[in-house]
């Protein structure tokens, strides 16, 4: 078997092969065409496997930080037949599947409007909503814990007469004693609202 020498800085990469010896369970010294040959071999070998891992595919939807709908990118195949097909964010880009990708990007810009306005008609409620969220106090007037996001997303919701996701409110910094804050809601990219929560201690 081949010694686990790693290359000296600055040397070539088949460094470590050229001690090995074809057929010889020994790394004493041969020629650097010898070990360059090895490594070459052991190299495409790597390759191959790796491709079997591999896969193509055309995304269906957009995917925060990875692709829109109608790109064509190469994933892990588990990636890809664990996650991303089953949930039909994407299909394996077969030939024929290719000839469809101008259909899915337009498709993709069309629910992207769709989307952008529902986040705008949102903003357009939740903007200078004002909620009132209690909570009790310790002996030293702050809160037990935080006023959570999902207090003030069901506040929200009571208000403006619909359900409000408390992931849009997660990223609020904890309000953690009574008082009157101004928080932005980042609703999507480049839509965001703004409301007051006035904290007051129960009872």
């Amino acid at each position: 078997m081949m010694s686990a020498t790693l290359p000296r800085p600055g040397a070539a990469p088949w460094e470590p092969y050229r001690g090995c010896r074809p057929g010889v369970g020994t790394s004493f010294p041969a020629s650097p065409e010898i070990g360059y040959n090895l490594w070459k071999q052991r190299r495409s070998r790597a390759l191959r496997t790796q491709r079997r891992f591999i896969v193509r595919v055309i995304f269906l939807e957009d995917v925060a930080n990875q692709a829109s709908a109608g790109d064509v990118k190469d994933v892990a195949d588990g990636y890809a037949r664990n996650y991303l097909v089953p949930k039909k964010l994407a299909i394996v880009a077969t030939p024929e599947e290719m000839k469809r990708i101008e259909r899915i990007r337009q498709a993709g810009d069309k629910r992207r409007l769709r989307e952008t306005e529902q986040w705008e008609g949102l903003a357009g409620q939740l903007e200078g909503t004002a909620v009132t969220v209690k909570a009790r106090l310790t002996p030293a007037g702050v809160f037990y814990g935080a006023i959570t996001p999902t207090q003030i997303a069901l506040e929200l919701g009571s208000v403006i007469g619909r359900d409000v996701d408390r992931k849009l409110v997660d990223a609020v910094e904890p309000i953690r004693a009574p008082g009157e804050y101004e928080v932005v809601l980042h609703l999507a990219s480049n839509i965001q609202a703004t409301i007051l929560v006035t904290a007051e201690a129960e009872g």
